[in-house]
């Protein structure tokens, strides 16, 4: 007889309706903006950083905001990228101005072989540097 009284109780639970605001899904959609690095305050507490100068947690507590350029992993690897894409189009413009005939022919067919542009450019950044 127990379990018949604890069986009326149970009842299956049923999906959300409609009745959420469109606001709460509006900020469930978009997505938050993350920092690439907390400051050093932040870091020591283990806390979540704002991002701002001084952060939130910084302005709270008074104490001094810093951030270490050298922690940045997801900018260092954006810069050597730039920094190889610039290497190959200092390349390509050295062979450019300064290839005889014969250097731009090589050059010219070499690039016309890929089936796009970009496609060339990551091949050329990796042969001329």
């Amino acid at each position: 007889m127990a379990n018949l009284a604890t069986k009326a109780y149970l009842r299956p639970l049923l999906p959300a309706t409609g009745s959420c605001s469109t606001e709460a899904q509006d900020q469930s959609q978009r997505k938050r903006k993350r920092q690439t690095v907390a400051c050093t305050s932040c870091q020591l507490k283990r806390i979540k950083c704002s991002g701002a100068s001084p952060c939130d947690g910084c302005a709270e507590r008074d104490s001094a905001c810093h951030y270490d350029p050298r922690k940045d992993k997801r900018r260092k690897e954006a810069l050597k990228h730039a920094q190889k894409t610039n290497k190959a189009l200092e390349a390509i413009i050295t062979i450019l101005h300064e290839g005889n005939s014969m250097d731009l022919d090589k050059l010219k067919a070499k690039v016309k072989s890929f089936a796009s542009p970009k496609a060339a450019m990551e091949l050329l950044k990796t042969v001329l540097i």
